[in-house]
């Protein structure tokens, strides 16, 4: 797609219609603002949900910190920090978590209600 059709078509997404061509830079750089703050406030909404996730996956673990940061391969202050919702976890670290948890036996839900629950069949060993 052109350059101009892209602007032309961000231009509409934007607000609904065509721009004079000197203002269509200054409202698409606005525009493009307030879109990646409406993704940050997304992302940071979702670490704060997964990070009480796996807060809350640990408590029906009965493990520490400490003990599910050793069975996920990540450092317990970083571990900290995505419980509190402090930091966006990368995906990597999203699935080492993910993976010691449902080892232990609890499963993330998602959807409308997010949340954590034990799994229907116990696992084959504990973590700790």
């Amino acid at each position: 797609m052109p350059i101009t059709s892209a602007l032309d078509k961000a231009s509409e997404l934007c607000d609904g219609a065509q721009v004079l061509e000197a203002d269509r830079e200054d409202r698409l750089t606005k525009c493009t603002r307030r879109i990646f703050r409406q993704a940050g406030k997304m992302s940071s909404e979702k670490a704060r949900i997964f990070g009480r996730q796996v807060a809350a996956a640990r408590e029906l673990l009965s493990m520490t910190q400490e003990q599910l940061a050793a069975a996920a391969g990540i450092h317990r202050p970083h571990l900290a920090k995505i419980e509190a919702g402090q930091i966006i976890a990368r995906p990597t670290t999203v699935a080492k978590l993910r993976e010691a948890i449902e080892r232990g036996g609890v499963e993330f839900t998602n959807g409308s209600n997010p949340g954590v629950r034990f799994m229907s069949e116990k696992p084959a060993s504990p973590l700790h």
